[in-house]
């Protein structure tokens, strides 16, 4: 009878080790991450008539939207320390943006909503474009999931106004406030209409 090779040996005993580390990652990560499911509850409450698949899309860009998010700062932070390296920085901050509103404004670039009283026509809710959901449900992921983004946006300070109340607002009517600074009041009209 042979003797079992003591390396395959090790790599049974590593096995159940590592299963168990993955296991206990993806609850971890589950627990952090309830809150990003509520907000997926969220959209179809605020848009009972939205079609499916933008309410699919905007699902999926909400529990995307941390890691684009932290992608789009890794290479805003890339871009100005090529400009800008350590050794000659400049003293001066740079301007502190509202995110809300610049994703909301993204989300009216995309949709090719230019000026400030461009607004989507009745029957336009069809006509969404992918990355102007993906922009609308970042902007619905940092106004639900970061407070310190909520403040600021409920301040006014970026290029999206929102209600005076927003920051009491229910949930619910915060999406669409925000769905409405996006798109224009027709559009959520048509988003919150329940077909009779």
């Amino acid at each position: 009878m042979q003797p079992i090779p003591e390396k395959t040996t090790r790599s049974h005993a590593g096995r159940p080790i590592l299963t168990s580390v993955i296991v206990i990652c993806i609850v971890i990560l589950g627990y952090s991450e309830l809150g990003l499911f509520r907000d997926l509850r969220l959209v179809n409450q605020a848009f009972p008539a939205i079609p499916s698949a933008f309410s699919t899309e905007m699902d999926m860009s909400i529990a995307l939207s941390p890691v684009l998010l932290g992608y789009d700062a890794m290479r805003r932070g890339l871009s100005r320390w090529v400009k800008y390296p350590p050794a000659t920085e400049p003293n001066s901050p740079l301007p502190t943006h509202d995110p809300i509103s610049d994703q909301i404004q993204r989300a009216r670039i995309e949709q090719g909503l230019f000026h400030p009283d461009d607004s989507m026509p009745l029957n336009g809710i069809t006509d969404l474009r992918r990355p102007s959901v993906e922009a609308l449900g970042r902007a619905i992921y940092l106004s639900q999931e970061k407070p310190a983004a909520a403040r600021e946006f409920a301040q006014g300070n970026g290029t999206a106004t929102p209600n005076q109340g927003f920051a009491q607002e229910s949930r619910v009517d915060q999406l669409r406030q925000i769905f409405q600074l996006a798109y224009g009041p027709t559009a959520l009209q048509e988003a919150t209409q329940i077909a009779k």
